[in-house]
């Protein structure tokens, strides 16, 4: 299809690219909407909580982080690389570990050696 657009039909290209960016678009005023900032440091002091995504082997594992910024409380999404590296899970085990041990609450989240007790959930 792509082929056929490019070289074919030029004319549909620029409806093609319209299309394109509109989406991109959306998809980033979508996200603001739902208070996603995209911030490349955060003071470990302003994370409120934290919401752990295992993710399956179709979707990357992800950490959502809650944090303050001065009266309002935005989110930053942190993805991990996908479960097929071999490393993902040491990491993913890792990451939760530095989180417990500043104290930030973590959601969602599962011990894998008790797996009848689930971590507090963000109340």
């Amino acid at each position: 299809m792509a082929n056929f657009i490019l070289f074919e039909r030029r004319e549909s290209f620029a409806y093609f690219l319209g299309f394109f960016v509109i989406i991109v678009v959306l998809a980033y005023v979508v996200d603001h909407l739902r208070g996603f900032r995209r911030v490349n440091q955060l003071p470990l002091d302003s994370i409120t909580a934290v919401e752990v995504i295992e993710g399956s082997w179709w979707t990357h594992p992800r950490f959502i982080i809650e944090y303050q910024n001065g009266d309002q409380i935005n989110k930053r999404r942190i993805r991990l690389p996908s479960r097929y590296f071999t490393f993902t899970e040491q990491e993913f085990e890792h990451a939760k570990e530095l989180f417990r041990s500043h104290d930030i609450p973590l959601t969602g989240d599962v011990d894998r050696s008790d797996t009848t007790q689930s971590s507090p959930v963000k109340q």
